[in-house]
């Protein structure tokens, strides 16, 4: 049908009667085979539509079937280009369910994703949270051994001068902890 309405606009003015002529038979067996096609195709997809579970509510096929009969005693070009354009529009609308349909499913399996590596995050994060302990710890015992190993030279000068010198040597020991 695209192929004769461009082909008709390429046609004479003083042409177009005698065209229309030809071609009416072929287009009434056109329109004809297009009308029982899309009852036979919406006949199935409401047997589809009752056999399964309804996932995506807002995805719905049109019913044209009845506007195409309904505009049949109409103009034939006018009835062609309007077949043209629904079915153009039908098309468009079966792509966008069905990229509906294929991204709820991708949502899913992100969702089911996630959920199956929530323990591995739980686990990340309880050993986070571990370490930032273990590190506070260790720099408090860092920060106490600082503490003695300042505490601990002085008294080990004045332990050795006392052995050594005696009591003078043990004054000589503590003074470095006196100043």
């Amino acid at each position: 049908m695209k192929e004769i309405e461009s082909t008709r606009s390429q046609i004479q003015l003083s042409d177009l009667p005698e065209f229309d002529d030809r071609i009416k038979s072929i287009q009434d067996e056109v329109l004809a085979g297009v009308s029982s096609f899309r009852e036979v195709q919406q006949m199935y997809a409401r047997e589809k539509q009752d056999k399964e579970p309804k996932r995506m509510p807002f995805a719905k096929t049109r019913n044209t079937a009845l506007d195409i009969t309904e505009s049949m005693s109409s103009n034939p070009q006018q009835l062609q280009t309007q077949l043209v354009i629904e079915q153009d529009a039908i098309v468009s609308w079966d792509s966008l369910r069905e990229g509906l349909e294929e991204l709820n499913e991708l949502i899913h399996d992100f969702s089911s994703l996630v959920h199956e590596q929530q323990d591995t995050i739980d686990s990340i994060e309880s050993n986070i949270e571990s370490a930032q302990v273990n590190v506070e710890d260790g720099t408090s015992q860092l920060g106490k051994a600082s503490k003695l190993k300042i505490a601990t030279y002085p008294l080990i000068g004045a332990v050795v001068g006392g052995i050594c010198g005696g009591p003078v040597g043990l004054a000589i020991g503590l003074k470095p902890e006196l100043q």
